[in-house]
């Protein structure tokens, strides 16, 4: 606004000392003259000026749709991510029918888990975990695979996390471990 109101009270300025020398006897010809702006500026540093802010007003527009378009691809990849966690969460629960047939286990991911007594084992890993007098079964250990699944997608962590076992104070343990996110806690 400051830089419009310069502008016209150059021109305004210039049209009066023309008005002027006009009066004192100038020719007809420089009457002519009179509302053509020449002022102490040429043009070209006004349009230059206008060209400046089309400028800027392009690259602020390249930004924005730039900017918007890195948004979208964020969330396509956001809502990918939620979809492969989703699946692989679907995954691992089984369906009822399955869920009292079949645990898969979590460490080789190839062998079934099976309870005898007070054991739990892999029918193709060395996966043994002595329960002892505890009341745990396949079916607590399924919800506590569960449990800890989504605790690790809870903390924003989208690697798959491994597990293991891991005998600390003559206490054997199954263990869920991510290096990703650091994630270090007891299943069982």
């Amino acid at each position: 606004m400051i830089k419009v109101e310069s502008a016209v009270r150059d021109i305004i300025s210039d049209e009066l000392q023309k008005l002027k020398q006009h009066g004192d006897g100038k020719a007809d010809q420089e009457a002519d003259m009179i509302w053509e702006y020449q002022g102490p500026q040429t043009a070209k540093p006004v349009e230059t000026e206008s060209e400046d802010i089309l400028l800027e007003m392009e690259r602020l527009l390249y930004e924005d749709m730039r900017d918007e378009a890195i948004q979208i691809e964020v969330e396509a990849l956001d809502e990918e991510d939620e979809y492969l966690a989703q699946a692989f969460l679907e995954h691992m629960q089984l369906t009822d029918k399955e869920a009292n047939a079949k645990l898969w286990c979590p460490v080789c991911k190839q062998g079934e888990l099976r309870e005898t007594h007070n054991l739990v084992y892999c029918t193709m890993c060395k996966l043994r975990l002595d329960l002892g007098e505890d009341k745990i079964n396949l079916e607590f250990l399924r919800e506590r695979l569960a449990n800890v699944h989504m605790d690790h997608l809870d903390r924003g962590c989208k690697s798959a996390p491994k597990f293991c076992l891991q005998t600390m104070f003559e206490l054997t343990a199954l263990y869920i471990q991510c290096e990703e996110c650091n994630t270090f806690d007891v299943v069982i």
